[in-house]
């Protein structure tokens, strides 16, 4: 969990040093930089990672800070891994490949790479969904138990856990594999050597990772649903490459390959192909090939890893949306996502704007200072209030915020005047003469791209230049929350 251990020390930092000076979103955005950079050593990735997951909230000025902490925090470690290495301090990841060239790879390699980001781009959504479910359903027993047990969950998953790794781990022998750390396993999938011996213990080599790959997959599931979770980068990758591995040997033995000279080199390419696809379906980031890259450096595994990444990430974007934007929906934080449905082609903005009604002001005549009272009274106040040609003709001309009005409002009333033409020079000026406008026929597809795009908190709804009402961005979460088969 390097990532949440990264943007927690960001927002402490935020809120105990630099409360003013540094925005909150461009530390926790160099925060998720920082977790990659460190953890994998891939700066560039780290930096893509951040981008990718923060997409929705990622402003373009971040992206110095973004990187510098990640380049900073790449040779940090790259330094220290250098010191501790010649004390006998071995560095989190240690893979080793020999020189790989696309030459070694034969057409079934590659056909067999694009099935293992097939597999891959299924399995990701699968666990989207899985977590959705197990979340429900631990819900669900907390309201029949009326929060009795709030330690239920948490308990039940232990036992299931140790219960799987006593069975697997000790009773067959099985210990290194399922009970060893991350960062010797991941070593261990991705050598070009063979593995140690307890990977062929007992039921044999490709039975154990098969076994290995279902537990941290389905294991991983419960974690991340735990209080404090354990991350769900590192376990991707480490059952994406045991997958990868498997595979490889399966292909291995099938065409009677044992015998070739560069077999090991074979199977560690698919191991890493699997575990950047794996990880890459699951966050639906690009930049998981990148990072997987990056623990090489190798050209030639540049164009596996990335074939196997697109293929898996484009997949998953099909059938869900990635863990962090399930896990955000699931605690009801607002986030907005653009529906993925076809059904969402037939709703329309006419359908979810707020009518307009009388809040809005006209440029032809004196407006009175009562009725600017009442339309700040009747309308929100992160929508600026409508400024038209007439109640006759009401074409949209501009829009006042709700803040500039108020202030507005407030120094007419000091001055003992009743009213105030929209024309004033003073006033003029004030006006937002390009507001955001949506057409009434507008589907929701579209709007939600839009106020994703451009960040904007609301919109105007326009029949042939009329204004008829507005979109505000907390209409548009409120319905993706109870509809959330659209999205």
């Amino acid at each position: 969990p390097f990532i949440h251990l990264a943007t927690t020390m960001a927002a402490l930092i935020r809120t105990h040093a630099f409360k003013s000076a540094i925005s909150k979103r461009r530390l926790l955005c160099a925060g998720a930089a920082v977790g990659i950079g460190a953890c994998m050593g891939s700066a560039i990735g780290g930096t893509l990672f951040s981008i990718e997951v923060t997409s929705i909230t990622f402003v373009v000025s971040y992206y110095w800070s973004t990187f510098s902490a990640a380049i900073i925090a790449f040779i940090l470690n790259s330094a220290l891994q250098y010191l501790l290495t010649s004390i006998g301090i071995v560095p989190l990841f240690s893979v080793h490949f020999k020189d790989v060239n696309l030459e070694m790879f034969s057409t079934m390699d590659i056909v067999v790479m694009c099935l293992i980001g097939l597999i891959c781009g299924l399995l990701g959504p699968m666990f989207v969904a899985l977590h959705h479910y197990l979340v429900e359903g631990r819900r669900f027993l907390m309201r029949r138990t009326q929060n009795r047990l709030p330690s239920c969950m948490s308990s039940h998953v232990w036992v299931a856990l140790w219960t799987t790794t006593l069975y697997l781990g000790v009773c067959s022998y099985v210990g290194g594999p399922l009970l060893g750390p991350e960062r010797i396993i991941i070593d261990d999938l991705l050598s070009p050597d063979d593995m140690p011996s307890y990977w062929s213990a007992a039921r044999g080599e490709i039975a154990n990772l098969a076994l290995f790959m279902c537990v941290i997959y389905f294991f991983s599931i419960a974690f991340i649903t735990l209080k404090i979770p354990a991350g769900v980068f590192a376990p991707m990758f480490s059952a994406g490459a045991a997958l990868g591995r498997l595979v490889g040997l399966l292909l291995a033995s099938t065409l009677a390959l044992k015998a070739s000279s560069d077999e090991g080199d074979r199977l560690a390419c698919f191991a890493l192909v699997g575990g950047a696809g794996l990880t890459a379906s699951v966050t639906q980031t690009f930049s998981a090939g990148i990072i997987a890259y990056g623990l090489t450096g190798l050209e030639g595994l540049l164009l596996p890893v990335l074939l196997v990444t697109l293929i898996s990430c484009g997949i998953a974007m099909q059938l869900s949306h990635n863990i962090y934007d399930s896990a955000c929906t699931l605690r009801h934080i607002p986030l907005l996502l653009v529906p993925s449905s076809h059904h969402a082609l037939e709703i329309t903005a006419e359908e979810l704007m707020s009518h307009v009604g009388e809040n809005f002001l006209e440029d032809s005549v004196e407006v009175p200072l009562s009725k600017i009272a009442k339309v700040l009274r009747n309308t929100d106040k992160d929508v600026s209030i409508p400024v038209v040609h007439s109640k006759e003709n009401p074409i949209l001309l501009g829009s006042v915020s709700h803040k500039m009005l108020e202030r507005i409002l407030k120094a007419c009333t000091n001055m003992g005047k009743e009213s105030i033409s929209m024309r004033n020079e003073n006033i003029i000026h004030l006006i937002d003469q390009c507001p955001l406008t949506l057409h009434k026929d507008a589907n929701l597809q579209k709007i939600a791209f839009l106020f994703h795009t451009l960040r904007a908190s609301f919109a105007y709804v326009v029949d042939y230049g009329q204004v008829i009402g507005w979109v505000s961005r907390e209409v548009l979460i409120n319905y993706q929350l109870e509809n959330p088969h659209l999205y």
